[in-house]
């Protein structure tokens, strides 16, 4: 459509674009073009308009033949195109009332309870079942590791897979992470966190500890993560010689000498853990390790022939430790018992050897009685607090006078006299192990009385100790102690237990075929283990 627009040649002063003031009649009479637009479509005949304030808005107004390409128009749907009509309750606008809301979200709740009552997902009252937890409580922590409480581990308390491709040291920090998750509620007290502390460091159950680690096992062995700490499958040695013929190609000792490592823990255990002579500290710790050893066992982490035979005999041994070092703490309230035998030999005939032994089980002479405490510094500072240490306490014993043990020694040696004994030889030093517990010997005319009275236990050298020339000693060294509930089932139990100490030998200078040897603690007894 052609649109033209007329506008004088001249621009009149006081005009705007063609626009005279002055004479508005005359720019009426101006052609002004119209613009024509399409008619407005016509209302269907079964609707009617409704003003804007009657208007109330219900819902989204589709077309119903969208999917099946039916004609005419829809019933209301929601914006994600579910029928309004449909549901169990009458569906709500947006100018509503604030009461007509309300009343929406009642029947809304009643439907929703109507709902449920006729078709309930679950059983109206279902059995309450308890949900077990990988945390056990702490009185259950323990029980795993004795043999006595008729405990049942819980399957929940490991997720892990112990495959046999996975390599062996992998399972095993898995294995302790869980046990320690569900040992929680005990292990993580300061006590027990450094006791299990010393149990990873002495066996090297910690992955930040340098060296290399073997490949899993089976067609789908994987490697160690670590690129730096592991073997290739084509250069991962499997015997090295070494002096003591010991596999050193895992880092890890427990995976390379299970059963040897152990032993060589618990039998170290007392001397490990504070004082040697409190015995608490290492039945505690003898708990944690049957745990853990059992723990181990139990989920068979390795189960590679050779591992899962070893750690199958670790757990045992673990489980048997504590009763084995009760047995050695009875051994030991006898052969250090103040007014015994052994110990009286050596107060009466010792000499300069005759008083406590460094580290034993008697306290030093120059801590005896009470310790004067020296008085705080005074400092320049007028704001400094003074400070004290304060005295450790110590429970040993103090060691037995000449008095005190004379009648008895005078007693068991009759009918020989005791003026003419003397310490023929010392050994400063020795470990020796037990290998018979026989009896006294029977009566005789002439026999002392400690022969026919006291019990018989014949020792070894320890082969695990080393000896210089000079401190030769015996192959057998036969030392007597007294019976006290020791015997019971012949003394087995007494075999394979370790004498740590002094020995000497006592008797006469011109007539040595009647010597004995004495025995003085200087450090525990170690268990048969």
């Amino acid at each position: 459509m052609a649109v033209s627009l007329e506008s004088p040649s001249d621009t009149a002063p006081g005009s705007i674009d063609g626009f005279d003031e002055d004479n508005q009649e005359d720019y009426l009479d101006v052609d002004i073009p119209e613009l024509n637009f399409p008619p407005f479509p016509r209302l269907p005949s079964a609707l009617a308009l409704v003003s804007f304030d009657q208007f109330e808005h219900k819902g989204v107004w589709t077309k119903a033949g969208l999917a099946n390409s039916e004609a005419g128009l829809s019933q209301p749907h929601d914006t994600l195109g579910v029928p309004l009509v449909a549901m169990e309750r009458p569906y709500t606008g947006i100018n509503h009332t604030f009461e007509e809301r309300e009343a929406h979200k009642k029947e809304k709740r009643k439907a929703a309870t109507k709902r449920k009552r006729d078709f309930p997902i679950t059983l109206p009252n279902p059995p309450k079942t308890k949900s077990q937890s990988p945390r056990l409580d702490p009185e259950d922590c323990w029980k795993i590791g004795d043999p006595d409480s008729g405990w049942v581990e819980p399957s929940v308390t490991s997720t892990r897979n112990f495959d046999i491709s996975i390599p062996p040291f992998t399972r095993l920090i898995d294995a302790t992470r869980e046990f320690i998750i569900s040992r929680d509620a005990v292990i993580q007290s300061r006590k027990n966190r450094r006791l299990f502390g010393i149990l990873r460091d002495q066996l090297g159950i910690r992955s930040l500890f340098l060296g290399r680690h073997w490949p899993g096992s089976g067609p789908n062995a994987a490697l160690y993560p670590h690129r730096k700490r592991r073997y290739v499958n084509d250069n991962a040695p499997t015997l090295l010689p070494t002096p003591q013929g010991v596999r050193v190609d895992e880092a890890c000792v427990l995976l390379r000498e299970p059963e040897r490592s152990v032993r060589r823990l618990l039998t170290l255990a007392r001397m490990k853990l504070e004082s040697p002579w409190d015995e608490e500290p290492v039945l505690d710790f003898l708990e944690i390790v049957a745990a853990y050893f059992s723990y181990i066992a139990h989920y068979n982490v390795f189960p590679e022939a050779n591992l899962h035979k070893s750690f199958k005999k670790v757990a045992s041994i673990a489980r048997s430790a504590s009763k084995k070092w009760k047995e050695a703490t009875q051994l030991e309230d006898v052969v250090t018992k103040q007014d015994g035998w052994n110990r009286a030999c050596w107060a009466v005939w010792g000499g300069e050897f005759s008083g406590p032994e460094e580290m034993g089980p008697e306290k030093p002479a120059e801590v005896e009685g009470q310790v004067a405490q020296e008085e705080p510094q005074e400092e320049d500072d007028e704001d400094a607090v003074p400070w004290a240490v304060e005295p450790t306490v110590d429970r040993r014993p103090s060691a037995p006078t000449l008095n005190e043990v004379l009648p008895v020694v005078k007693d068991l040696l009759s009918p020989r006299s005791h003026s003419n004994i003397r310490l023929l030889r010392s050994i400063p030093y020795a470990s020796r192990i037990i290998v018979a517990a026989l009896p006294p010997l029977p009566a005789g005319p002439d026999a002392p009385r400690f022969c026919t009275q006291l019990h018989r236990l014949v020792t070894i050298k320890s082969p695990a100790a080393s000896y210089q020339e000079e401190d030769k000693e015996p192959d057998e060294i036969v030392v007597w102690v007294e019976g006290d509930g020791l015997m019971v089932n012949g003394g087995n139990q007494l075999v394979g237990m370790a004498l740590q100490g002094r020995w000497g030998l006592l008797g006469e200078e011109e007539d040595q075929e009647g010597s004995w040897w004495a025995f003085k603690a200087r450090h525990c007894v170690l268990p048969a283990i």
